[in-house]
């Protein structure tokens, strides 16, 4: 599974309630809504959400750097880095659709 290439930005619309909108250069990646009737999620966790998505494709990309490096410490020392390294993993996976 192919992701759309970063970066990505938020552009907030205003309507009634509030719409951010997830763009990549190729278009809309995602919106997220805050402010809807019966919706828990407020203006400002849906602006987080928004940053988080928005953040997403480079924060896989470090990730992926991680876990290079972890792998590389599990060797030697082994315990806590080979917890970590498995938890990069899981999380890749997660993001690649595997998981």
């Amino acid at each position: 599974m192919k992701n759309t290439p970063a970066p990505w930005v938020v552009r907030a619309i205003h309507n009634r309630s509030i719409r951010y909108e997830i763009r990549a250069e190729s278009g809309c990646v995602a919106d997220v809504w805050g402010d809807l009737p019966n919706d828990g999620i407020g203006k400002e966790e849906a602006a987080a959400n928004s940053a988080l998505i928005a953040a997403a494709p480079e924060l896989l990309g470090v990730l992926r750097d991680c876990l290079s490096y972890m792998d590389a410490m599990a060797v030697i020392r082994g315990g806590e880095a080979l917890e970590l390294r498995d938890k990069c993993r899981s999380a890749i996976a997660q993001a690649e659709g595997r998981a």
